[in-house]
Parts: C-alpha cells; sequence; structure tokens
C-alpha cells in the first residue's frame, strides 16, 4: 500500500481501516475477474459532499449505487472516472488492448462498456457486502441498485439530498497493470458511517471546523437523528450520537458535552430514568438535558423536569425552535457556571 505525504489524517481510524481492506479485497477479486493486477496507492480520507467533490473533480464518471439493508440502512457510492470504467469492462469481456486504448481516448462508453462494467460493479458490491458483514457490529447486506453515467452537468437530474449530504469519501490512486492510472472514491453517508460504531463510541469528527458547542444525540431512530444532525452542523455544533442509555452514559465519561438532546422513547429503557441516572453522577450532573416526544402526556413532560432536565420539546423538530432551546440551555449553563 503506497503512502502520500498530504494524506490526511483519519479522525475516525476504524472506518478508514475498513475502507482499506475494501480496496485490499478489490486488487485481489477484482483482479481476478479482469484477469489483470489492480492495486490501490495514495489514500485520501475525508468529509464531503458529492457536489462538492464534482466542483474539485469536473470529468465524466461511472456512478455505481448500492443498496444497503438490514441493520443499516441506506445507500453507498461509489465513482470511477468513465475511463477506467472502459478499461475495466473491455478487460472483463476479453476485448482487445488496443481496442480498450481506442475507446479510451474517444471516451467510447458503449451498451457494451455499461454491462461489462455491471458485472464488476456485482463484484465490488460482494466485496462491500463481505468485508462490512466480517467487521460490522450488527447484521449487513449490501447489492448494486444503480449503475450510470454521472457528472457535473447531469447532476441536477439526481435528487438533490444526492448531492447536499455528508459522505466518508475515500479516494485513491487505482493502478490496472498495463493502463494509466486511475481512480476509485466510495461514499459513505456520514449518519450511516457513525452508527456503524455506536456502541464504541467511536466519533466523526471534522478536525477544521470550528464548533460553538457539543450536543449529545441520544435517540434510536436514524431519520431523526440525520435531520438534527444537519440542523446542529449548519450552526455550527458538534454532534455526538448515541442510540440508548448504556451507550449515552459511556460517551459521557469520554467526552465533554455542553448539552444532551434524549428522545423519551428509548432501547430497553427510557429517556427519564437515564436523565436521572446522569444527575447522579457528579461528572455529569450539570449538563442541561432537553428531553423530546412525539406524543407526550402531560405526565411525562412533568416526570422529565422532575428528573432533572430543564426542557422538553415535541417531534417532529422545527429547526429553528430547536435551535432556540438549545442555544437558550447552553447559555443558562454558561451563566450558572460564571456565577458560581
Amino acid at each position: 500500500m503506497g503512502t502520500d505525504s498530504k494524506e490526511k489524517k483519519s479522525a475516525f481510524p476504524k472506518f478508514e481501516n475498513l475502507l482499506h481492506e475494501v480496496t485490499k479485497r478489490i486488487s485481489i477479486d477484482g483482479g481476478n475477474l479482469i484477469g489483470k493486477q489492480i492495486s490501490f496507492e495514495n489514500y485520501y480520507f475525508d468529509i464531503m459532499t458529492l457536489d462538492k467533490f464534482l466542483s474539485r473533480n469536473n470529468i465524466n464518471y461511472m456512478l455505481v449505487k448500492a443498496e444497503v439493508e438490514e441493520a443499516y440502512k441506506g445507500c453507498l457510492y461509489m465513482l470511477f472516472p468513465v475511463k477506467d470504467a472502459i478499461t475495466i469492462s473491455g478487460l472483463l469481456i476479453a476485448t482487445d488492448e488496443q481496442q480498450i486504448r481506442e475507446k479510451i481516448k474517444a471516451e467510447a462508453l458503449d451498451d457494451e462498456s455499461i454491462d461489462g462494467f455491471k458485472e464488476f460493479g456485482n463484484q465490488i458490491c460482494g466485496v462491500l457486502d463481505g468485508v462490512f458483514r466480517k467487521n460490522l457490529p450488527n447484521p449487513i447486506h449490501i447489492k448494486q441498485s444503480q449503475n450510470t453515467l454521472f457528472n457535473l452537468q447531469k447532476a441536477g437530474e439526481f435528487p438533490p439530498e444526492l448531492l447536499k449530504d455528508e459522505y466518508l469519501a475515500l479516494t485513491s490512486n487505482m493502478l490496472i497493470s498495463g493502463f494509466d492510472n486511475g481512480k476509485f472514491s466510495l461514499f459513505v453517508p456520514r449518519v450511516m458511517g457513525e452508527s456503524f460504531y455506536e456502541e464504541t463510541g467511536e466519533i466523526l469528527e471534522d478536525e477544521e471546523k470550528d464548533y460553538i458547542g457539543v450536543v449529545l444525540v441520544v435517540s434510536p431512530v436514524p431519520e431523526e437523528v440525520k435531520a438534527v444532525k444537519e440542523y446542529l452542523d449548519k450552526a455550527q455544533y458538534r454532534v455526538l450520537v448515541s442510540k440508548d442509555g448504556i451507550t449515552a452514559i459511556a460517551t459521557l465519561q469520554k467526552e465533554n458535552v455542553d448539552l444532551i438532546l434524549m428522545d423519551i422513547e428509548l432501547p430497553k429503557d427510557n429517556g427519564i430514568s437515564v436523565c436521572e441516572r446522569i444527575r447522579r453522577n457528579l461528572l455529569t450532573e450539570e449538563i442541561p438535558i432537553i428531553i423530546c416526544s412525539s406524543s407526550p402526556t402531560h405526565e411525562q413532560v412533568i416526570d422529565s423536569i422532575k428528573a432533572g432536565a430543564q426542557d422538553f420539546i415535541v417531534k417532529p423538530f422545527d429547526e429553528e425552535k430547536l435551535l432556540e432551546k438549545i442555544e437558550r440551555n447552553m447559555l443558562r449553563k454558561s451563566t450558572v457556571a460564571v456565577l458560581n
């Protein structure tokens, strides 16, 4: 494996190691499929959106979309420059190498090339499925669902969230023996990537970002977590995520948290009892807690406040109201700290 002096140090090493293992398996399985040696070098790991990636790399790509099922839900995306897709498909269907080079020069991505590349895409999705299944704590299944041309001009044809969502992105040089160096890019939605390691409390953060505070979101609902993270990311908060009370308390032992936003309905527990446990701990007793629910009863609101919550909010979240409550309760905490 090659290295690069400009390689960005990962804030999420387990996940980066997982993606490195993926490229190792592609080297073996993909190389066997096309009958050529494939290798990867100069890895670069980052957090970015697809529209930002395209603005930096305005060329034609083949996009491989992979559906993620079972314990984790969503889609992964892989991008291969068209010239690499032509190379791979040509080798797979045993096209003469000179003809492959002529197709590369003309960027002639015909139906035969697309069909050949689909077979390679299935192989890569099989690699992802095998590596992720072996390394992640919960069951996962990955399968190819789309294989299409993708570039900055065609970006408008895709759903806006595909381009605007944040991804954990791994980009690497891809070397196919006998051909010019290519590229391989893998994009995993940030929320999904972080959910892979919630049990271990490993957190991914952007080291270049200036945060105004740290919020721990405790919820078992991925869609709600995603929405809250989007709101708080825009407002410059660092967001930690736990799906239940046990991982939330474990996170509080390792991280300096300024505020907790916690669902009242949690697996094997409830937010009110977790709130009480947090209040009994000298290290966490002063952290503001906002309890939330989609259909709270009057008794639940009263019990939450008695348990030590500073505030209560009803779901679905209104972005402006949520941010106002977080800001007000963090300011209250700062004021109390100054007075003390």
